[in-house]
């Protein structure tokens, strides 16, 4: 927007306080959307916002709910500021292995390609370089999530964890949102929805579900390419628990 405008966007940079997308320099400006001048209007009516349109969605459902967001990180510490009661699971996963699948749904056949520009072999050092930067600044805004929610209202694991243990981590996270639920239905659920048994013509190379083996990355990247992602990512793969 102009100088006169509403600076709706602001900057992807993070901000050393709870909201990781706005930088000092935005969040005191006066023409920011969600600046901090007029923080008392706009914060009670996103709050209304985000209750209402799930209220009108769910709102013959007695149980506890769960809102899935993968791709609102950004935007994360926005959300968690207008639902300061809300618990938050945040799970981690080796960013590599992230990337692999990143670059599986893109290149030719994959189920993204209709979505956007297939990845030539070519180009696969370029993708890997902007995925693996994307991937440190989206695990620094969950970490800074982590850090200014209250730590009783959030839980945080590692996928390669849920699949080693996944009754055992299912079992933690239905006691942490406070869903009394028998051992024997988890069982049934992970029976009805592991990988393994799903359908062979619904996973493999190219498909939404691909594969849920962990360190898959080290079959599918050459020396140069896991050279590349890990002078990028090694720090905070580091930070997160992995080698």
């Amino acid at each position: 927007a102009g100088p006169f405008g509403l600076n709706i966007l602001g900057s992807k940079k993070r901000s050393s306080k709870g909201r990781p997308v706005v930088i000092e320099e935005h969040k005191n400006r006066p023409d920011y959307f969600f600046s901090d001048h007029f923080e008392k209007a706009w914060k009670f009516y996103m709050r209304k916002f985000i209750l209402n349109r799930i209220y009108f969605q769910f709102k013959d459902i007695t149980k506890k709910i769960i809102i899935k967001e993968p791709n609102g990180i950004m935007g994360g510490g926005t959300i968690i500021e207008c639902l300061p009661k809300s618990k938050i699971i945040i799970m981690f996963r080796d960013g590599r292995d992230i990337l692999d699948s990143l670059l599986d749904a893109r290149t030719s056949g994959g189920w993204l390609t209709d979505r956007g520009p297939t990845i030539p072999q070519e180009k696969r050092i370029p993708f890997l370089k902007l995925e693996a930067k994307l991937w440190v600044t989206r695990m620094n805004i969950l970490n800074k999530l982590k850090q200014c929610h209250p730590a009783e209202l959030t839980y945080s694991l590692k996928y390669e964890d849920l699949r080693k243990n996944t009754i055992v981590e299912l079992e933690k996270i239905y006691k942490f949102i406070e869903n009394d639920i028998d051992k024997n239905k988890i069982e049934e659920i992970v029976k009805n929805y592991s990988f393994e048994n799903l359908p062979s013509e619904q996973k493999g190379r190219g498909k939404y579900k691909r594969s849920a083996k962990p360190g898959k990355w080290k079959e599918s990247f050459n020396e140069q390419e896991q050279q590349v992602m890990e002078e990028i990512m090694l720090n905070t793969l580091k930070e997160l628990g992995y080698e």
